[in-house]
């Protein structure tokens, strides 16, 4: 879990890290994507348009090379969905942007570890994420076949759970360990937490502090020891800025 995450964030601003890959979590499905045999759970990408689109299946990759083309006859509609997997190369954004200019009227996304609704651009088609489990298992068995996507606008939200992976993952986790820390030195300021949290940090990626990692995977066990050690005047040296500012 030490590994880093290509899609990860990486600045000098960044601080700490925390475990942000393919992390399972409570989730709501607002969307599905249906076939004729099945209906699958799916995630509406909030900013894509909120209807109804229905169209042949075709595999658009990482979108680097386009779209292959629909299969002529396979479907009564000349209309197809792109069905995407997203890695670091493009943004969910940028993905259904791909998708809308290849002539596309919605697409879907899939990748090996994140299964989110909480990003995504303004564009004129509906766009969904599945998982990666179900997004290969529409490439397997309904490629060149009509699928629908759409957003349910009136039915009950399913409340379910799914493995997400992202910046989104790994910030509850640090601010849990602060909260939890904390709790046990409520005298302290929440510099000196902070401090705390980056001076016991696990050292991974390069020495020291770093733009991947910024001081290392935070520890709440480490962090708690270090505070019980040395209180919490030591725990201060100056308000930080962000990034390798802490310690």
């Amino acid at each position: 879990w030490e590994r880093y995450w290509e899609g990860s964030n990486y600045s000098p601003q960044v601080e700490l890290a925390a475990p942000g890959y393919r992390i399972l979590s409570t989730t709501v499905s607002n969307s599905a994507v249906h076939t004729k045999s099945f209906s699958y759970p799916a995630y509406q990408l909030q900013r894509s348009l909120r209807k109804e689109a229905t169209g042949q299946l075709v595999y658009c990759g990482d979108g680097e090379n386009g779209c292959e083309d629909p299969k002529e006859g396979a479907t009564e509609s000349d209309d197809f969905i792109c069905l995407m997997t997203r890695t670091s190369k493009y943004s969910l954004d940028q993905l259904v942007k791909i998708c809308e200019g290849q002539g596309g009227v919605g697409a879907i996304i899939f990748s090996d570890g994140t299964v989110s609704g909480a990003w995504g651009a303004y564009t004129e088609i509906p766009a969904v994420a599945v998982t990666e489990a179900r997004g290969l298992e529409l490439l397997m068995y309904y490629e060149n076949k009509e699928v629908s996507i759409g957003y349910r606008y009136g039915d009950e939200p399913e409340y379910t759970y799914s493995y997400y992976t992202g910046t989104s993952m790994a910030t509850p986790h640090v601010a849990a360990v602060a909260a939890l820390v904390w709790s046990h030195f409520p005298q302290c300021t929440n510099d000196q937490i902070r401090y705390a949290l980056a001076a016991s940090a696990k050292d991974v990626g390069f020495d020291g502090c770093d733009w991947d990692y910024g001081y290392g995977i935070v520890q709440a066990k480490k962090a708690y020891e270090f505070l019980k050690e040395h209180g919490c005047k030591k725990a201060f040296a100056r308000r930080s800025t962000g990034g390798c500012t802490t310690v």
